[in-house]
């Protein structure tokens, strides 16, 4: 008599076959996860800098007038508006800040870190889209389902 210990090799390539159907249908999964919340970090981390920058332009009657990354704005809002500005997106890249009189423009260049040429277009389902803000407001913005 003969009493099995452990398992077959038929046993063990069907549980290796599930965990790599698993895999396949979860990993995507989470990557589109990943990039969601680089957007809404982003998303968020916008409309607190446009929020000091609305208490600023209160003070002042106009917002800082400058063109290029969002880290020159410390200057101006750091520690007074904000103890700690955020300047750079969910994807480690600086925000682009342009202000005049009472307008001003923040824009996160998306997951592919490139300048969309054209208008903003409001809600966008593109992960690689622009994030802007004119004048506190979102003007293009994620929205539903996103795809690459």
């Amino acid at each position: 008599m003969r009493t099995s210990k452990g398992f077959t090799l038929v046993e063990l390539l069907v549980v290796v076959a599930i965990v790599g159907i698993l895999a396949a249908i979860a990993i995507p999964r989470m990557f589109q996860m990943i990039e969601r919340a680089r957007q809404r970090r982003t998303m968020g981390d916008m409309r607190t800098l446009a929020l000091a920058i609305n208490s600023y332009a209160t003070d002042y009657a106009f917002v800082p007038q400058l063109t290029g990354g969002a880290v020159e704005l410390r200057k101006h809002l750091q520690p007074t508006y904000l103890k700690v500005l955020p300047v750079e997106d969910g994807w480690r890249r600086e925000l682009y800040y342009a202000g005049s009189g009472l307008s001003y423009t923040i824009v996160s260049w998306g997951g592919d870190g490139v300048a969309q040429s054209g208008p903003f277009l409001g809600p966008t389902s593109n992960y690689s889209a622009d994030i802007a803000i004119v004048n506190g407001v979102f003007v293009q913005w994620p929205e539903g389902m996103q795809v690459q």
